[in-house]
């Protein structure tokens, strides 16, 4: 399903409307549309690189910021909603970017738990590590410990063809910054 405030790239006649805003990719446009979420993605993860590798990777918090969500947010006990909070908080501060969000696993469901697909990049990661908890990956499976989850996230990495090797991830180095943050926050 398509939802008109999630994709302003994909031409209406491709869309058979289910509701306002909201519907389904026709058939025969099943390929176009594919093809425009891959640019979309690639472009969109060109940019979170870019982001990354240049100075914005050691973006800081004032004290006072720090304070303000060190009193506001429990990195180790949070909702799904507090969670939503504290990103749109920080993309606020100029912390994150909004469209970091998407990387974040935010700003997709409303209140629902999603993953950002992105059909640009690789289709496979891996985590050498054992993890704590069982298919821990989701926010749901670490009980609000957003600073644990961060952190584990921050470890994936995916196969680099150009390199042969194995490679972070930009999702992943970003959940390293947010870590990064929120460490800075809780001490």
């Amino acid at each position: 399903m398509i939802e008109a405030t999630s994709r302003q790239s994909i031409p209406t006649e491709w869309i058979d409307p289910i509701g306002p805003n909201v519907g389904y990719v026709k058939p025969e446009f099943r390929n176009q549309v594919l093809e425009t979420l891959k640019k979309e993605g690639a472009a969109s993860r060109a940019r979170l690189t870019e982001r990354l590798e240049s100075g914005d990777w050691n973006s800081r918090l004032t004290e006072e910021q720090k304070q303000y969500l060190k009193e506001n947010f429990d990195l180790k006990n949070m909702s799904w909603e507090d969670y939503q909070s504290l990103i749109d908080k920080l993309c606020e501060f100029g912390a994150l970017d909004q469209e970091d969000k998407k990387y974040l696993h935010c700003g997709f469901g409303g209140s629902l738990e999603m993953t950002y697909v992105d059909l640009s990049g690789p289709t496979c990661t891996h985590r050498l590590e054992t993890n704590p908890f069982p298919n821990g990956s989701s926010f749901s499976d670490w009980r609000g410990d957003v600073l644990g989850w961060a952190k584990y996230l921050s470890g994936f990495q995916s196969w680099d063809t150009d390199s042969q090797s194995w490679q972070k991830t930009g999702e992943s180095l970003l959940f390293e910054k947010l870590y990064g943050l929120l460490d800075g926050i809780s001490k």
